[in-house]
This record gives C-alpha cells, structure tokens and sequence, in this order.
C-alpha cells in the first residue's frame, strides 16, 4: 500500500480547481477479489464539497469512479447515496469527527490488471 500521513488542508478555498491524491501503480494481476481499505477524515460544507476515489488501468488517461455499489457500503463506511453537488457524484462530504476506517470492493475488472491507480 501507500501512506498518506499528517496532510492537513486548511483555509479558505481560494480556488474552485480540484486537488488530487494520486497513488503509486498497484499490481493487481494475481489479485482475485481487490479491496481498498483507508483511513480518512473529512471536514467540509456538507453536500456542497468533498471527496471521492477514482482508478485508472491506463496510466491516468482516464478515470472511473469507485461507485457505491459493493453490498457492504453502509457497513464500511463507504459512501452511500450522498450526493457532493462540487463532483457531481456521491463521496464523502460534512464532518466525520475524526479518523474513520473505510473499505470498498474494487470492480473485479480490476483483478488482473498490472497497473492500477487510485485518486482520491
């Protein structure tokens, strides 16, 4: 895996241009079920702002949203159904009060792929 420790944005939004985390390649090609498991910790206008995890097979040319649909959403921590009118997707949004843990099944289409990346 790869961490992402102590970053701490804060301030005002200057700036309506978005910010993004990008992983390190991931080797999934003998992955049979990938699971993406983090911490996260989230402190913006509910709804209006926040965050969302996207993946690439092709080096960052395109990306697909990590969407709701695992059938564990609610249980892990996932975010289910709640709208950021910033993305246009669902994602985090609002205050979490701290560190959460969060986990999704990845699209099993991933299994297999040699080069993987995460955004957050």
């Amino acid at each position: 895996g790869f961490f992402i420790d102590d970053l701490i944005l804060l301030g005002d939004y200057v700036s309506t241009k978005p910010i993004d985390l990008v992983s390190p390649l991931f080797d999934l090609s003998e992955a049979e079920n990938p699971l993406l498991e983090a911490m996260i910790w989230s402190d913006t206008e509910p709804g209006t702002a926040g965050a969302t995890f996207y993946y690439t097979i092709d080096e960052g040319d395109s990306w697909t949203p990590v969407t709701n649909s695992s059938g564990n959403d609610a249980l892990w921590n996932w975010y289910t159904g709640n709208p950021v009118s910033s993305l246009g997707l669902d994602g985090w949004s609002g205050q979490t009060d701290g560190w959460i843990q969060v986990k999704h099944t990845l699209p099993l289409d991933l299994a297999g792929e040699p080069k993987v990346q995460l955004k957050l």
